[in-house]
């Protein structure tokens, strides 16, 4: 048997652990046992153990998925394939005759912050007069679980009430033209802490990270060259440098909070939940690029 990895880094939410399975069919007229793919996502706080049942139930670990990861294993019809967290089993999955089979592993007792996010819109460039927020989002806090995860930290989970102070704050930034932790136009807004209390949420421990960030795929300090209004180039003569994508922008926004001590300690803090938001203008002072305000907030209750 082989397996491939596809480093994939999908949307995390939080879930019931439970098991979701999409089998997309396609026949084999010979009726002979052929391979098929199992793809294993990790949509739980935790990591998940990915374990081959061979004969007298002898598990054979093929994979550890961090949470918002996923995993394509291919195998025959009839093996077992067997999922653990933490050292309990969470799901066992027999591998049946359709070729592409899908697992999605979830938290049970905690409700979605955001509907599903979709591999596909992950990796679709920004339209930026209408920005597909819930990807953006969700691709943030996958790079920044991704890199608490890494330094043996769980996982954030999102909050729709930190979410919506963050992205009341992304927004006030750009029309208000401010760049700030305080709002100096609305005193109802003005601290973090206001903020919070205007969504209802009850923090014993609350911090924020704010950015601006190019949301085309610009390099700082390279060269660049404007085209017609809203195009840029990296030649004279080169094509247009595109847009970010959701998972391209969430990749250089947190390395960017992550080459920061301060941000860094936000990121890898003890919270336990996190808001993102993001809002896009054109930088009247860069030659009208498309660039993004981005606010991560991080609490406990």
């Amino acid at each position: 048997m082989e397996n491939k990895r596809i480093p994939t880094i999908l949307p995390f939410r939080s879930l019931c652990l439970g098991i979701l399975t999409t089998l997309l069919f396609h026949g084999d007229a010979s009726g002979k046992a052929r391979e098929v793919t199992i793809n294993f996502v990790n949509q739980s706080s935790h990591p998940v153990d990915i374990l081959w049942l061979e004969s007298r139930e002898k598990e054979v670990k093929y994979a550890k998925l961090p949470p918002g990861a996923a995993y394509e294993q291919l195998t025959y019809p009839g093996h077992i394939w067997r999922c653990r967290s933490r050292g309990e089993v969470v799901h066992q999955h027999k591998a049946t005759k359709k070729s592409l089979q899908e697992v999605l592993l979830e938290d049970p007792d905690k409700p979605a912050a955001l509907p599903a996010v979709t591999q596909e819109a992950l990796r679709i460039p920004i339209d930026f007069r209408t920005p597909d927020l819930r990807a953006i989002a969700s691709a943030i806090l996958a790079e920044t679980n991704r890199r608490r995860v890494h330094e043996g930290l769980p996982p954030l989970q999102l909050s729709p009430q930190l979410n919506t102070a963050a992205q009341m704050h992304a927004d006030d930034m750009v029309t208000g033209k401010f760049f700030s932790h305080n709002n100096p136009r609305d005193r109802a807004k003005a601290t973090l802490e206001l903020r919070l209390k205007v969504t209802g949420f009850n923090e014993s421990r609350s911090a924020e990270n704010i950015a601006t960030a190019f949301a085309i795929q610009y390099v700082a300090n390279t060269p660049v060259y404007p085209g017609r209004p809203g195009v840029f180039m990296s030649s004279p003569r080169g094509g247009a440098i595109p847009p970010h994508t959701p998972e391209s922008f969430a990749a250089a926004l947190v390395k960017q909070w992550m080459s920061s001590p301060g941000h860094r300690k936000n990121i890898l803090s003890r919270n336990a939940f996190l808001g993102v938001g993001v809002a896009f203008f054109e930088d009247p002072d860069f030659n009208g690029m498309m660039t993004a305000k981005a606010v991560q907030v991080f609490a406990t209750d």
